[in-house]
């Protein structure tokens, strides 16, 4: 089973969940994770993968690598991990010399020797991959294909927003997609839009922002820009806005604008005139004939423009079409309202998922993750707890890496002290203390190891004292723990970034989880 190994990752199921042409889409975990979380690993596996696919993969790699730079963005993936050579070679066998004299018994470890490899041979050898989470509602098409008549423009536009703002983001760091599709975008638990698959990316502009012209024909067929097909150079922020144009459209209406997109032959596509200012009712009249939405005037304008043959009548940037006529019809709406729309939206997805979880390939996986009791993540890092709400979510809570979900019987206070106790019982700790108790809708705890041996009491007296006066972290481990109640009585223990230099705080960390999940308390 070495094979299934990706440094700290396994693959759980050799049979993956699907993946693009360029790589196969495995689910993983964490080796040794007391989270049980569930990963996406995307690599090869079965096949001797060729040159080409390797590249994308690596290509795909250094995106998410720029995409995750800081300031990070809610609809773009978390990059975990990642190898973009990953030469895994098993040792040789015995290697005989021909005379019989010397090294008869050696084995020769063929990792030694890549540093001495040419870029085409560890190209040749590699094995790259990534992880990034698992999003468990799966890809947006189904969701679309499904629902028959699309979602109408209103709730269209909340998540269309969502994935203009992700694709503004990579458009700001100069990479241009070049391959959206309904396809591409995924679902995470919270129903919220994550962008996928950046094989095709390219940088799209120099460091003075001028457009690097492209030539390759990359995307998908239904979603690709007439520049393309003819072969010329294009720019590849108007081809993802081309793009973005088609999944509007299937978004609003639940069907495709074309049946072959922009090649000239489609008998939808050819009634698109040269012009922007020319002639669409031939269009619409045709179109009108198979959607079931009656179309505003401020759609029909910004799709007309996002789908316009020459690209120079195409918005120049993603903040064109933010700023459109019928963009501003959602900013325009009060904070409650656009609120209320976003809940409509989920509602109507939550709706759809019901209808093809069963029939979807990874939305049956995902399910089977969550039997499991395997942790998949959203945007808001919150764990997936079905008809359960906080009753305050802080704004602060995004920084969260570790956390659980405990049975809640006992008073605030009460399960606290008693967690406490259990704690410095099963480590005999006396050296640990309330570091800062604050409520205000929730309890902020600081537990507060020191680094003294047991009979120092008059040093842990002392640094008692002085804490107020200097907070000295290399002398003690502080780890901030966030506790939430929910409706039905539950908690929610979270537990934040850890201060301190104790070389093994990360072990007291595990073991402290470790007692709340199987001894302490009851977990689900």
């Amino acid at each position: 089973m070495e094979d299934m190994k990706y440094g700290d990752y396994v693959i759980i199921d050799p049979a993956g969940c699907g993946g693009g042409g360029f790589g196969k889409i495995f689910v993983a975990k964490k080796i040794n994770d007391v989270e049980n979380r569930a990963y996406v690993l995307k690599t090869y596996r079965g096949v001797d993968s060729n040159v080409i696919n390797k590249t994308y993969l690596r290509n795909e790699i250094d995106s998410l690598r720029k995409l995750n730079e800081d300031p990070r963005n809610d609809y773009i993936p978390f990059l975990y991990s990642f190898d973009k050579y990953n030469i895994q070679e098993k040792e040789e066998k015995k290697i005989e010399e021909k005379n019989n004299n010397i090294n008869t018994n050696t084995n020769i470890n063929i990792n030694d020797n890549n540093a001495e490899m040419s870029e085409a041979e560890k190209l040749k050898k590699s094995k790259p991959y990534y992880v990034i989470d698992f999003f468990s509602k799966g890809e947006l098409f189904y969701y679309i294909y499904f629902s028959y008549i699309g979602f109408g423009e209103e709730l269209a536009r909340v998540l269309f927003k969502k994935i203009l703002l992700g694709i503004k983001f990579c458009h700001d760091r100069k990479l241009c997609h070049l391959d959206i599709k309904l396809g591409n975008i995924v679902l995470d638990k919270d129903y919220e839009p994550i962008i996928i698959d950046f094989g095709n990316s390219r940088k799209c502009m120099k460091e003075n922002n001028d457009i690097i012209p492209l030539k390759k024909r990359l995307g998908t067929d239904n979603y690709m820009c007439p520049e393309m097909w003819h072969k010329s150079y294009y720019n590849g922020i108007k081809a993802d806005i081309f793009s973005l144009g088609v999944v509007l459209f299937n978004l609003v209406t639940g069907k495709a604008p074309f049946k072959e997109n922009s090649k000239d032959k489609d008998e939808y596509y050819k009634l698109i005139p040269n012009d922007l200012n020319g002639n669409y009712d031939a269009y619409w009249n045709k179109i009108n004939s198979f959607i079931c939405h009656d179309l505003s005037d401020n759609f029909k304008k910004l799709y007309q423009k996002m789908i316009a043959r020459n690209p120079d009548d195409r918005p120049n940037n993603i903040q064109e079409i933010l700023e459109s006529d019928w963009m501003q019809e959602f900013d325009n709406l009060s904070p409650e309202e656009r609120k209320t729309l976003d809940k409509r939206l989920k509602d109507k997805l939550k709706e759809i998922y019901k209808d093809i979880k069963d029939t979807n390939e990874c939305l049956i996986i995902a399910d089977k993750l969550k039997q499991s009791n395997f942790i998949t993540r959203s945007v808001t890092n919150e764990k997936e707890v079905s008809g359960k709400t906080l009753k305050k979510i802080p704004n602060d809570r995004l920084n969260i890496n570790h956390y659980i979900i405990i049975d809640g019987d006992l008073p605030v206070n009460k399960f606290m002290s008693n967690l406490i106790e259990d704690i410095k019982s099963e480590f005999d700790i006396t050296q640990m203390d309330i570091r800062n108790c604050e409520e205000y809708e929730h309890l902020k705890f600081e537990l507060c190891f020191y680094d003294l041996e047991k009979n120092d009491e008059d040093e842990i007296e002392k640094d008692k004292e002085e804490e107020e006066e200097e907070d000295d972290v290399d002398k003690k481990c502080i780890i901030e723990i966030e506790l939430f109640q929910y409706e039905d009585g539950r908690y929610l223990l979270e537990f934040l970034r850890t201060k301190g230099k104790i070389p093994d705080y990360y072990n007291y960390f595990l073991e402290i989880k470790k007692i709340i999940k199987e001894k302490t308390l009851n977990s689900i």
